[in-house]
């Protein structure tokens, strides 16, 4: 509020919203947001870690079983080449001789480019470990090799210049055969060598899957520990506190906040509801009307605080008469009260009433009248029926009950006053009335 001029200038601005500054967010919501994102980026490395392992062992497997099938191939050819050797030496004619010796050119041909694809690594690079096994037995098989493929590729050339037959071989088949048992060995052993590194990272691979594994599963149950439990747990916690805070707040509705005891909201709910149940029980239900005799003389005289504490004091004491399971009394508005008795006939309820005056007299609360000193004291209206017709309505009892409060303050010489109805209903008493001289 600003002074201008003489004039009050009244400023009113918009209240703020929720602030989305993350520095203004609970420590708890941040500490989650960094372990949530923690555990994933630890569940996404393992992830590609995983993978890019998987893709390198299974590079290198391809590259074994090409190696393995490189080798199998010159295992066959040395065969094929000693049987196109033996093939040429045996044939009965020339002709024949350089039939064989045809395709012993071609396959020995394929033997020394299979060859050459063995000893570079068939087009793929040898892992360190390998390529030091596989040297020595690359070097223990170069000399049968160059030995069997001079002699073959001898034989070939005397078949091709040969004009008669048959032909001087010499000691060339002898040669291919003597160094054929060899080259199978070291051809044999080069396998053995890529199954056995073959093997060896099949089971490392298994071991690292196992902890990859055991490392995702960890993960998974740390941020259940740490994330996803300590979440449910607040989740609940919130929904409790939520239930209980709504349940206050419901309570605080229906409370007068002056006396302490339930208010009009709570009385017009629980009457609908007691009403129901009386005519569906075919039970009596008692009303009565409670007012407090010139209380606005005794506050004009005390002030207001002081009425204020004197209507507390008298709803406690009201309250206390009205203890039995289903009553209720309820600050109807200003200084009047309404009690709520249910399977109550109008006999029963004018003894209870008869007793909230005897205890409010009890009191001894002093009230200035006409100059003269007085206790103060309340009026009481009661009504109670058997709602058993359809026609008969709640308000035809809360009516009946005012009536009688009426009555009960306008004569001289009541103070109580009661109705008992019959359906359908009417305000004026139809078959008894009660009285209570005060």
């Amino acid at each position: 509020m600003q002074v201008d001029g003489g004039r009050t200038v009244t400023a009113t601005t918009r209240p703020p919203g929720p602030s989305r500054d993350p520095e203004t967010q609970p420590r708890s919501a941040r500490l989650l947001t960094t372990r949530y994102a923690l555990a994933l980026s630890l569940l996404a490395i393992l992830i590609v870690a995983g993978h890019a392992f998987i893709h390198l062992h299974i590079g290198w497997q391809n590259r074994d079983a090409h190696t393995v099938n490189v080798a199998g191939r010159q295992r066959m050819l040395s065969q094929r080449i000693h049987a196109h050797v033996l093939g040429i030496t045996s044939a009965p004619s020339l002709a024949e001789s350089r039939s064989q010796a045809r395709l012993l050119a071609h396959d020995v041909h394929r033997w020394r480019r299979a060859q050459r694809a063995l000893e570079t690594g068939t087009g793929h690079p040898l892992a360190a470990l390998t390529k030091a096994e596989l040297d020595p037995l690359l070097d223990e098989l170069g000399p049968h090799f160059d030995a069997i493929e001079r002699a073959a590729l001898e034989i070939v050339s005397l078949t091709e210049s040969a004009e008669s037959h048959p032909i001087a071989w010499g000691a060339l088949p002898a040669t291919v055969s003597r160094h054929e048992g060899p080259c199978l060995a070291a051809l044999d052993a080069i396998v053995q060598v890529f199954e056995h590194g073959a093997s060896q990272r099949l089971t490392r691979l298994s071991h690292v899957e196992l902890g990859l594994m055991a490392a995702a599963l960890l993960v998974l149950a740390l941020e259940a520990l740490f994330i996803f439990r300590p979440t449910a747990c607040g989740i609940a916690l919130a929904e409790t506190q939520l239930i209980e805070a709504r349940a206050a707040f419901e309570r605080l509705a229906l409370i007068d906040p002056l006396t302490g005891i339930p208010n009009r909201r709570c009385f017009d709910v629980s009457f609908e509801r007691e009403f129901a149940r009386a005519r569906r029980d075919a039970q009596p239900l008692a009303l009565i009307m409670i007012d407090v005799n010139r209380f606005k003389e005794y506050n004009d005289e005390h002030g207001h605080q002081q009425g204020d504490r004197c209507l507390a004091r008298l709803a406690q004491t009201l309250e206390e008469r009205t203890r039995r399971p289903g009553d209720l009394l309820a600050r109807y508005g200003g200084d009047e009260f309404v009690a709520i008795l249910p399977g109550t006939t109008l006999e029963g309820a004018t003894k209870v009433a008869a007793s909230m005056q005897r205890a409010v007299r009890g009191l001894q609360i002093r009230n200035r009248v006409g100059g003269e000193d007085a206790t103060l004291s309340v009026s009481l209206g009661i009504a109670s029926a058997v709602p058993t017709e359809d026609e008969f309505l709640p308000t035809d009892l809360l009516t009946a009950a005012d009536t009688a409060l009426y009555r009960a303050k306008t004569s001289p010489r009541l103070k109580l006053s009661g109705i008992e109805i019959d359906a359908p209903a009417q305000v004026e008493p139809i078959r008894d009335s009660h009285s209570l001289v005060h």
